[in-house]
């Protein structure tokens, strides 16, 4: 993953791309090989000033992805815009370390609801909630 960001005292502006497969596992039956790549947008605000405890975000990405399944010889390509929201809080330990416990959830606004590969269709969700995800990062001293 490569991210980018600028901060104020209270929020920050963050540009970020990633690339991931998901797991064959939260796949429909058959379908595999699911590559996703990943741009976004996204701001932070926190409630407390220099990045401390709790804060709320919002932004955009867009997914481009694509899919296979076992039975077809070919694959699809899809791609969306999403619009996600989330909340979290951030705890210091140590001199300049951090760990950001969050929740967030994505709503498709554009793009592509199903993916075809083959006679096999994949449905992309209207509204996806994410679990509880950690980041853990550095910084310079503040």
């Amino acid at each position: 993953m490569a991210r980018w960001w600028l901060g104020t005292t209270n929020g920050t502006l963050a540009v970020f791309f990633v690339g991931l497969t998901t797991p064959n596992s939260l796949l429909d039956d058959g379908f595999k090989d699911n590559k996703i790549t990943v741009g976004a947008v996204a701001v932070d605000y926190f409630f407390q000033p220099n990045w401390k405890k709790f804060f709320i975000s919002t932004g955009v990405e867009y997914l481009s992805g694509n899919l296979a399944h076992e039975q077809a010889t070919s694959t699809s390509n899809y791609n969306c815009m999403l619009w996600t929201a989330g909340a979290g809080f951030v705890w210091k330990f140590g001199k300049n370390f951090y760990l950001a416990p969050h929740v967030a959830f994505t709503v498709r606004v554009s793009g592509d609801s199903k993916v075809n590969v083959g006679s096999y269709s994949q449905s992309i969700p209207a509204f996806q909630p994410e679990g509880g995800f950690f980041s853990v990062s550095s910084g310079l001293p503040t």
